[in-house]
């Protein structure tokens, strides 16, 4: 996500977590998150280089959309 103002929305749809681009490091916020089990479900709607550090945080039986 790259706008803050988009987060509340994506909770009220069911979100546990939601990371917003802008605001710090990718792998830090999802350790913030997560901790070292990693993510079980990641949508990435742009791909690119922020869906390579999605899948990179994803837990082994994790899944991600594209």
């Amino acid at each position: 996500m790259r706008r803050r103002a988009s987060v509340a929305e994506l909770e009220q749809l069911g979100a546990d977590a939601v990371i917003v681009s802008t605001e710090g490091l990718f792998d830090e916020q999802v350790r913030n998150i997560v901790g070292a089990q990693g993510v079980k479900y990641a949508i990435d709607p742009v791909t690119g280089e922020t869906g390579t550090q999605i899948y990179q945080s994803l837990n082994n039986e994790g899944h991600m959309l594209v």
